[in-house]
Formats: structure tokens, C-alpha cells, sequence
């Protein structure tokens, strides 16, 4: 699927928000026609209904939109766990594995929300 060809993938919790660069215009419009196909699959992985909205991003590195609301602060934490931590438990959760064997993708990078 064209998904791997967004330019970037911003998550708020409740909504997917895939860019794609203007040169890839036909992907996003196929991403758009199979949107409710998409949902669904990231319902089941999630167990909670989940939006997916595409935008065409600027030729820059930002998405031509708005960008997403900002997560929650995060609670106060003793000491903030190292990103390698992160990457190592987000892996390990049983709804990011089956999201990666829809989506075949690499995570590069974990943020504690």
C-alpha cells in the first residue's frame, strides 16, 4: 500500500495523520479512496476508533496543514526513560506489532506522551 510513501506520520492518540510531498498527489488521493479500509484495520489493532486524514505537505519538511493538537504534558517523571527504552517497549507491544505487519514500516524514534 502507498502508506510508506508519506512524507510523514503524526499520531495525537486519536487520529493518523499521513503527508504526502505535492509529487505524490495520486498516493494521498489513493489513501483518501481506501480511508475506511485503513480505519477500520487501525480499529482492530487499536481497539478504539481511529481517524486517518491525509494532507499534501509543503515542499518543506512541516505538513501544509495545521499541525496536530499538542500531546498532554507529561506527568513529572524521576528520571525520563532513554529513547533506546522506549523504542524497546514500543516494540514489544502486541498492537504496534500487528500494526507493522499491516503497515510495514521502520520506527526510528520514541516520545513518551
Amino acid at each position: 500500500m502507498v502508506v510508506a510513501q508519506a512524507q510523514s506520520v503524526e499520531w495525537d492518540g486519536r487520529r493518523l495523520l499521513l503527508a504526502f510531498r505535492p509529487v505524490h498527489e495520486n498516493l494521498r488521493q489513493q489513501v483518501e479512496l481506501r480511508r475506511s479500509e485503513l480505519e477500520a484495520i487501525a480499529e482492530r489493532i487499536a481497539g478504539q476508533r481511529i481517524q486517518v486524514a491525509t494532507v499534501t505537505a509543503s515542499s518543506g519538511d512541516e505538513p501544509a496543514s495545521a499541525p496536530l493538537e499538542p500531546p498532554p504534558p507529561a506527568l513529572p517523571a524521576e528520571s525520563p526513560p532513554e529513547p533506546a527504552d522506549l523504542r524497546a517497549r514500543a516494540m514489544q507491544d502486541t498492537r504496534v506489532q500487528a500494526l507493522l505487519e499491516v503497515l510495514p514500516a521502520e520506527i526510528r524514534d520514541v516520545e513518551e506522551m
